[in-house]
């Protein structure tokens, strides 16, 4: 008669047969997260492909400088006597700064601040154009029934006036840097309002600028040769105070979109999910054309950003009591030229 097992080896057996099951289990599951994430991955790339090739794809002006043009080569210019092709590598993006809150306007505001973001996806520089809100140009004058009436000569920061929502408005801005700058192209634009700028610098942990006299003489009411870390309220007072001429107020944007990159890529490098988090909660007061794969897109290469200003050189003056800002049409045309097209 054969013995049968005891209790305790019962246990035995039965958990010896179930091995080989828990591993089957454990690199089944295993095998399910690597396809996950491969797939996660994936996604994530073509999301990323995506967002530039439509951003690419986004102009919003097919225009060149005025120049003489290559009848084979749309692309092609004469400038100088030099023969130059459009540099097919940048996006060109309009970033506008609203001077009100977006939760109070009760009419359309003005184009505050207007720098064009350059971004050169091949090489990882960026080049911001600064645009000063004084600069004289010709833009639309947009009737209240939304039609294009006439074209006035003004300060550009007038073209946002224009306009029956922010959209409408945030177009004849476009519109107007695209007559300003010779329909260099332009895939896209973000328009902000000055009520988000507080949100943005707590979001990023402050960012941190060095205050010089030039500072304290334009109105911004701390003292002078001081480094100091803004947070939310300081930052909105540093960007809005102007003082009795732009220039100063240019000169300090600078150093806080400088600043602001900065606190950004330590902050994404801390919260990878930091830029989505913050693209959402800047939709109650921003409007863009900007779709949210090209956002991914930006917010990926943002992280490897080599910024350089440039400035559009021109002469202040005043006219009926208002500062204006003429800008210098060779050096505007050499701007161009230097900065968005490649000799040949």
């Amino acid at each position: 008669m054969t013995a049968m097992p005891t209790p305790d080896e019962n246990i035995e057996v039965l958990s010896e047969t179930k091995k080989p099951l828990k591993h089957k289990k454990l690199i089944i599951v295993l095998s399910l997260v690597l396809v996950f994430c491969i797939a996660v991955v994936s996604s994530l790339f073509i999301i990323i492909k995506l967002g530039e090739i439509r951003l690419k794809n986004s102009l919003v002006s097919a225009e060149k400088v005025e120049a003489e043009k290559d009848e084979d080569d749309f692309d092609v210019i004469y400038h100088n006597g030099k023969k130059y092709k459009y540099n097919e590598n940048l996006i060109n993006l309009l970033l506008i700064g609203v001077d009100q809150d977006n939760t109070e306007k009760q009419i359309q505001g003005q184009a505050d601040a207007l720098y064009l973001v350059s971004v050169d996806n091949k090489a990882d520089k960026v080049k911001i154009i600064s645009i000063s809100r004084n600069t004289m140009c010709d833009f639309s004058a947009i009737g209240i029934d939304g039609k294009d009436y006439s074209t006035e000569h003004g300060q550009i920061c007038l073209a946002y006036a224009y306009g029956n929502d922010d959209i409408q408005s945030s177009e004849n801005s476009v519109n107007a840097v695209l007559n300003l700058l010779y329909g260099v192209p332009i895939n896209g634009y973000y328009t902000i309002h000055l009520d988000a700028l507080s949100k943005l610098v707590d979001a990023v942990g402050g960012v941190t600028v060095t205050v010089t006299k030039e500072d304290a003489d334009s109105g911004y009411y701390y003292n002078a040769d001081r480094t100091m870390t803004l947070d939310g309220k300081a930052a909105y007072s540093y960007v809005q105070a102007r003082g009795n001429s732009n220039g100063p107020r240019v000169e300090r944007h600078k150093k806080f979109i400088s600043g602001f990159v900065s606190s950004a890529k330590r902050a994404v490098a801390k919260d990878l999910t930091l830029p989505f988090k913050m693209a959402n909660e800047m939709k109650k007061y921003s409007t863009t054309n900007i779709d949210i794969t090209s956002a991914v897109y930006l917010a990926t290469e943002a992280l490897d950003w080599n910024i350089e200003f440039v400035n559009i050189k021109g002469e202040y003056a005043v006219e009926d009591g208002l500062e204006t800002y003429t800008v210098d049409e060779t050096e505007l045309k050499n701007m161009i030229i230097g900065n968005f097209y490649i000799e040949k």
